[in-house]
Order: C-alpha cells, then sequence, then structure tokens
C-alpha cells in the first residue's frame, strides 16, 4: 500500500455566514468565537507551515506556534485561531502586531507576549486527509490528537447545550474578550472550497468604515471620526483606551518615545494560560482550573 501524501497549503478554509439570533435545533455544537487571526496549522515532514484565511505563510511571525506544533504527529493539519493574552483577556492589537513584524521582531515579541492557538478543527491526520468525516467525528480525532500535546495547542471549548451557549455568548466577551459564538452541524464535512458551511453569532455587529477624522491631538487622538455606510453625518467613536491610542495610524512616535508600550506580563500556569482573570470566578459551567480552553476531552462530542 502507498503511503498517503499528506496536505499541503495553501488550502481553503470553511467560512461562517453571519446569523442575528442563536441557532437552535438537534445536531448542532456550539464553539467561542476566540479574538484572533484564524490560521491553518501543518506539521510537514520538513517542519511546521502556517498559513492564514488568505493564504499567507507567516510561520515566521509566530515562532513559538511553530516551535510548539513541532510535537503534532507529521501529516497533522489543524484549523484554529493564534490569539494572544493579555491580563486575562484576548489581546487583538497584539495579534496585529506579531502578524506585520519582521522575523527577528517576531521572536522578540514572542519571548515577552507568548502566542497560543485555539484549534476547532481538524483537516488531516497522520493517516491522511479527513475532511470527508463529519464534524463530530474530526472533533473526536481533534482531542485525541491534542491529548498528549498541551498548551500553547488546545481544542476550544465545545457543546451541544443550548442553555450553555446562551451563557458563553452572554458571559465570555466580557470576561474574555471573545467575539461570540460559532456554531456548527454535527453531521457537516469540511469543504474542500472556500465555503460558509458554518454559523456566527456575533456579540456585537461590526463593519468597515473609513477615518475621516479625529479629536485630540494628532499624536495622542481621542476619538476617531468615521464614514458610515448609509448615513450622512460622520459618527465619533466612544473615548479611545490610552494604549489604542498610542497605537493610532495618526500617532508616529521615535521609538524612544514615552508611548512605547511595555511588554505584557503573563503568567503560565501548567494548564496554559489563565482563561479567566484569577480575581474573578469562572461562570457556570466553565472549567475553574486553569485551562483556558479545555482541560481534558468533552464528552458530549465523543
Amino acid at each position: 500500500m502507498s503511503t498517503p501524501q499528506p496536505l499541503r497549503p495553501p488550502l481553503p478554509i470553511a467560512l461562517a455566514s453571519i446569523v442575528r439570533t442563536l441557532p437552535r435545533g438537534p445536531g448542532l455544537a456550539y464553539e467561542p468565537k476566540l479574538d484572533g487571526i484564524r490560521m491553518l496549522l501543518f506539521r510537514l515532514d520538513d517542519g511546521v507551515v502556517l498559513q492564514t484565511r488568505r493564504n499567507n505563510i507567516v510561520t515566521p511571525n509566530w515562532p513559538d506556534l511553530a516551535r510548539a506544533a513541532q510535537a503534532l504527529p507529521v501529516g497533522t493539519v489543524l484549523d484554529g485561531e493564534a490569539v494572544i493574552w493579555r491580563e486575562g483577556r484576548m489581546d487583538f492589537p497584539a495579534v496585529l502586531q506579531c502578524s506585520s513584524s519582521a522575523a527577528a521582531r517576531a521572536a522578540q515579541l514572542a519571548a515577552q507576549r507568548p502566542a497560543s492557538y485555539g484549534a476547532f478543527d481538524i483537516l488531516a491526520t497522520e493517516a491522511g486527509d479527513v475532511r470527508s468525516l463529519p464534524c463530530e467525528r474530526r472533533r473526536a480525532l481533534l482531542e485525541q490528537v491534542l491529548a498528549n500535546v498541551g498548551p500553547p495547542l488546545q481544542a476550544v471549548l465545545v457543546t451541544r447545550d443550548l442553555d450553555q451557549a446562551q451563557l458563553w455568548h452572554d458571559l465570555l466577551p466580557e470576561a474574555a474578550g471573545t467575539e461570540g459564538l460559532v456554531i456548527k452541524r454535527l453531521t457537516q464535512s469540511y469543504p474542500r472550497r472556500e465555503q460558509r458551511v458554518w454559523f456566527k453569532l456575533r456579540h456585537t455587529e461590526t463593519s468597515d468604515a473609513p477615518v475621516v477624522g479625529f479629536t485630540g491631538r494628532s499624536d495622542r487622538p481621542a476619538a476617531l471620526v468615521l464614514q458610515l455606510a448609509g448615513r450622512i453625518h460622520p459618527a465619533v467613536t466612544a473615548p479611545l483606551r490610552p494604549r489604542y491610542a498610542c497605537s493610532s495610524p495618526l500617532c508616529c512616535p521615535p521609538s524612544t518615545s514615552r508611548y512605547r508600550p511595555a511588554p505584557a506580563r503573563r503568567s503560565t500556569p501548567a494548564c496554559g494560560p489563565a482563561w479567566w482573570p484569577r480575581s474573578k470566578r469562572a461562570p457556570p459551567g466553565m472549567p475553574s482550573c486553569p485551562g483556558w480552553f479545555v482541560c481534558g476531552p468533552t464528552s458530549d462530542l465523543a
């Protein structure tokens, strides 16, 4: 028998359609939508490759994730989200900074603010392509592959319980900075071309808008003025937090500027970065240990 050829980048990824209400009914699985950058992770016989949604290869930007993925069996391909934790919450600006940095700077940032990878699907194992399998079976394979790996590679939380999903939707955005929920059909295979086969329920609605002005100083804007689609008059954003104001495109301080962000501090307990700030109690139904995705296999999708 010939050895199956491993999947190699670029590969199309599954997409999600936006929904306004939480889908209900049998045969659905609910996952928190992490606030990071979507990417496929390939464990090849000659190393690790990270591919973004737009087919860009970004392995040099995430050296810590590439090193951790060496522990995966050769031939494994995961779908997930790269995130960075800061003070118990996901820090999307830090993710963007890593994504746009040169290799040398990316290594520096990885040492200061290590990344984590939340895997929510598996496209291939060492035995070959598994995209034709139903979501329920792929989830079991995902947990099996990651069982002996551990942080920073972990499987995201998942549930089939509607009440639990509603609780996550209501509490996780404030507690950890998630965007909402992703909903999947348990019988759905992984598409071999770019298709919207999942559903996404955002906690808040988002839209793109050009920045046409600002309030405050140009080197430290207090708020941005946006031109929203379908509106005659511009809108002013809420006041910017200091760290976002400093990283605004309007602000271009020299490297010695006092506005230069300080390195983030991050605890790394045995189960991975803290899913809940230690000063807060985890909401009902969430793991109380420091593991931020899943501590042990989930029974409801086995």
